[in-house]
């Protein structure tokens, strides 16, 4: 079978040919462009992370998949599916509690990651101090509230590799900016990184052979990794504190931001609904 050529189009344009090929990419289930894409070198290769020794806790950066990024935004197939849409950060910040907090835990590194919309960041860091996010435990008789979280900010000295012109994310103060494609919502965005991030929420941690290792070194129940903001009278789970190293594993946070995008705008996976 003779391939296909792009004749008479520059640069990224798509002649009448390349087009149908596209076309027929994109009726195939899940399972057919998977394969078809891979035969094409766009390859979604996993990392499965296993301890090197007891207790070890895991990392975002070792918890990472090895995709090939340029031959992704080098494809046709992404010329041909991918538009820039509405604008989300995946934010990383810290707070004076949750450092007083990571050094009870031994020097175990926290960061309050989520999102929120490029438009509404500024309103979501001051909502998380207003509410105190993860300053309040659990007792057997009432919450406790620790001092320190009424102030959320920056992670300092943020820093990302130079980034494909053809990439969904980029470097921004509070973290990582990501383009979603038109058919992504914001909250299909949130409930997938929630899931790529689940194994490094501190409440997560807590029921793992390592946070218990964790809380043994550090002489605190793991009761103390479950923590809780106030929402009115109410108190409510902070989920989001997350084991994460923000200098270091920042470049791992743009690459699953990317994956997230990658998937949903190439059709590599079918999009949960927000849970």
């Amino acid at each position: 079978m003779e391939p296909i050529r792009n004749d008479g189009v520059r640069g990224a344009e798509l002649g009448a040919e390349a087009v149908a090929a596209v076309a027929v990419l994109a009726r195939l289930d899940a399972a057919g462009r998977r394969a078809a894409l891979e035969a094409l070198g766009v390859t979604e290769a996993r990392r499965i992370w296993t301890p090197r020794e007891v207790g070890e806790l895991p990392s975002l950066t070792a918890l990472t998949a090895g995709r090939d990024h340029e031959a992704v935004y080098g494809s046709d197939a992404w010329a041909a599916s991918y538009q820039r849409a509405r604008t989300v950060v995946a934010y990383v910040l810290q707070a004076p509690g949750l450092g007083a907090l990571s050094a009870r835990l031994n020097g175990t590194s926290l960061a309050k990651v989520g999102t929120a919309a490029l438009e509404s960041l500024a309103q979501r860091v001051a909502d998380l101090g207003r509410c105190e996010y993860g300053a309040w435990m659990r007792g057997p008789r009432c919450y406790g509230r620790e001092a320190g979280f009424s102030c959320f900010s920056p992670a300092p000295r943020l820093q990302l590799a130079p980034q494909h012109v053809a990439s969904p994310v980029r470097l921004c103060l509070h973290g990582v900016e990501v383009d979603l494609p038109p058919g992504m919502t914001a909250g299909q965005f949130e409930a997938a990184l929630n899931r790529a991030l689940l194994p490094l929420r501190l409440q997560t941690v807590a029921g793992t052979e390592a946070g218990r290792v964790l809380c043994a070194r550090a002489s605190v129940e793991t009761a103390f990794l479950h923590r809780y903001y106030r929402h009115g009278t109410r108190y409510k789970a902070a989920t989001e504190i997350t084991l994460m190293r923000p200098q270091a594993d920042l470049g791992a946070l743009a690459r699953v931001c990317a994956d997230i995008v990658v998937d949903a705008a190439l059709g590599l996976r079918n999009v949960r609904p927000v849970q």
